[in-house]
């Protein structure tokens, strides 16, 4: 039982005390962000998406000893958008995730993620929109599309692009 504790705490790391983030800190860097135009909106959907998905994840932290590899980094390809109606959770475009967004339906984003703690290595998170909070990551991930063009251009962005990129 001993070994089998001490390996466990090898994979999982010691417990250390951490800062909490309060949500009025999110929503006080959103409002500042919010004045640098498109940039300043690609950083608030970077905030959220790591506030909400990635803390604990590969794609936000380095490995232990390693150097940050970007090539880890969250895609498009590694979401998936959906519609709630009833018990069917159907999947849908961007396009089609921002058109439920405006009518206030039922909407969430799926995302794939690196993770040592399975053999895997991929783990699932999920977030549902709350249309009503500045601090929703899938409001935010919308938000974000629309200005680079998702009704003409993007019915899905590149899955291979990186969600940090800035650059279309």
């Amino acid at each position: 039982v001993y070994a089998w504790l001490a390996d466990l705490e090898k994979m999982d790391g010691p417990v250390s005390p951490k800062a909490p983030v309060p949500i009025t800190l999110i929503l006080l860097l959103l409002l500042l962000l919010e004045e640098a135009g498109f940039n300043g909106l690609a950083k608030s959907v970077a905030l959220l998406v790591g506030f909400w998905l990635l803390l604990r994840s590969a794609e936000y932290l380095r490995g232990d000893g390693e150097e940050f590899d970007p090539q880890r980094s969250l895609t498009w390809g590694d979401l998936v958008c959906r519609v709630i109606e009833g018990t069917r959770r159907k999947l849908v475009s961007w396009q089609e995730l921002e058109k439920a967004m405006a009518q206030g339906k039922v909407c969430e984003i799926t995302a794939t993620l690196l993770s040592d703690k399975n053999s895997l290595k991929t783990c699932t998170r999920t977030m549902r929109a709350v249309h009503d909070s500045e601090a929703c990551m899938v409001r935010g991930l919308v938000k974000l599309l629309v200005p680079i063009g998702i009704q003409h251009l993007l019915l899905h962005p590149k899955p291979t692009r990186s969600l940090s990129t800035t650059s279309w």
